[in-house]
């Protein structure tokens, strides 16, 4: 059973113990012997109340909370560390919130109940099974957490919960274990990549890992609404395929939804702050990865890009790829700085990308941030490598609902996917248009 939910309560200022107003203290234990005599209230001012009641407290008869029913203009001060199963109480008993306040002792302040926060009931969640078996540990799971969102708002639920469930062999999806170098790293991911993802929805509540695949039979015959639609664990489904998400959009639901947490962003801006001086700020996000190497930004061009830069006017951050912290930086890129919390921490990356004036980048698993978010603008090279899978024409199409060259269906006009090599022709070619175009818009919207 979860908490009530959220009503109005008593307007701020409101105090539940003033002179001459009827008020029941919930609770007969140190936290109520604490609040009267800091407030110098003697135990005749009020009356108190338990969940069973019986017995008295400082001379006062303690009445069985069902007794408050009867009391509907009486406020309520609960006055003990049980909160949760005494708001369970209390909402059993239908008792209006505005009535409700609860004592802090710890800082002798009094909450009105709006301001506690609580937990949603069931019915406003859309319980999300992203299946190992099926779903690769990597940042593919932003599209399946776009999707996930899109469903919640079509069926008019508040709130996602999303559950990672195991494969029934070590590592996840076929193939994982052996991708992604070993259990350790498998593990890592999909506690550092799929539950950081999954929590940069902002309608996300939280995260489980199951321990075993019998846990989601459980769960989903429990009749909660899931995605995918009549999830079943004994025939799970890929459901981090790209295409899918123009039909949502076509269907007028925005599936670029991933925002960096307040937090993130605080610590971004303290970052950032002392070196800007009213420069632009560049991210530029490498791959370095041992995988599938031709995909790798071609360092040469990028640092032949970077240095042209009037120094005054940009100011470039480097995110390097995970795998590679506290290696050397290429040697084309010597001398810029980088930012390893943005290499390991999803938050702090996507913090980073929203406050830049431009992102520049290759296809690599972090990109996928972009991919979802309507506020980050990004350069993204290299969409198309015919040598492997994941970039060819075939699996553009299939996966992605691209033939090479076109435009990517979700793109706001300061996103760009260049499926040409990372040249520095090419990247200086895109770079000065994108700024063109975003400086024009800039013009007129000072105008």
């Amino acid at each position: 059973m979860v908490g009530p939910q959220i009503a109005d309560g008593p307007a701020a200022g409101d105090d539940p113990l003033a002179a001459g107003r009827a008020c029941v203290v919930y609770g007969a234990g140190t936290a109520a012997d604490r609040m009267l005599r800091i407030r110098g209230l003697s135990p005749s001012d009020v009356r108190f109340a338990s969940t069973t009641g019986g017995g008295e407290f400082r001379g006062q008869p303690i009445m069985p909370a069902s007794a408050l029913i009867t009391l509907a203009d009486t406020a309520i001060v609960i006055a003990s560390t049980f909160l949760t199963p005494i708001l369970e109480t209390l909402r059993d008993l239908d008792i209006d919130t505005g009535r409700i306040w609860w004592y802090f002792h710890e800082q002798d302040r009094l909450i009105p109940f709006h301001a506690l926060g609580t937990t949603p009931q069931r019915a406003d969640v859309l319980y999300a099974f992203y299946d190992l078996a099926m779903n690769p540990s990597t940042y593919d799971a932003v599209i399946f957490a776009a999707r996930a969102d899109v469903e919640r708002r079509r069926r008019g639920l508040k709130y996602l919960q999303f559950t990672i469930v195991p494969s029934a062999i070590s590592g996840g999806r076929p193939g994982d274990l052996e991708l992604l170098g070993g259990l350790e790293n498998v593990a890592w991911r999909q506690t550092y990549i799929l539950n950081a993802v999954f929590r940069l929805v902002p309608a996300a509540r939280g995260v489980t890992a199951l321990a075993s695949r019998a846990d989601a039979i459980l769960l989903t015959a429990a009749g909660a609404a899931c995605f995918p639609a009549g999830y079943d664990p004994a025939n799970p489904t890929d459901e981090h395929i790209m295409k899918y998400c123009y039909v949502d959009r076509d269907e007028g639901f925005e599936p670029r939804i991933l925002k960096a947490p307040a937090k993130a962003v605080d610590f971004v801006g303290r970052f950032l702050a002392p070196r800007l001086n009213g420069r632009k700020l560049l991210v530029l996000t490498l791959r370095e990865y041992g995988l599938q190497p031709d995909r790798n930004n071609d360092m040469a061009a990028w640092g032949a890009f970077v240095r042209k830069l009037d120094p005054d006017e940009y100011d470039v951050v480097v995110v390097r790829d995970t795998d590679s912290l506290y290696t050397p930086m290429p040697a084309p890129l010597e001398g810029y700085d980088d930012l390893p919390l943005a290499s390991v921490d999803v938050n702090f990356r996507l913090a980073l990308y929203e406050a830049a004036y431009l992102n520049l980048t290759v296809t690599t698993g972090p990109s996928a941030l972009l991919y979802f978010s309507a506020t980050a603008r990004y350069l993204m090279f290299k969409q198309f490598l015919p040598q492997y899978v994941a970039t060819a024409a075939g699996f553009q199409l299939d996966r992605n609902g691209m033939n090479v060259g076109d435009a990517y269906p979700l793109a706001g006009p300061f996103q760009k996917f260049i499926w040409e090599p990372d040249t520095e022709a090419v990247i200086q070619h895109e770079f000065d248009a994108m700024v063109a175009k975003i400086e024009a818009r800039r013009h007129d919207d000072a105008r």
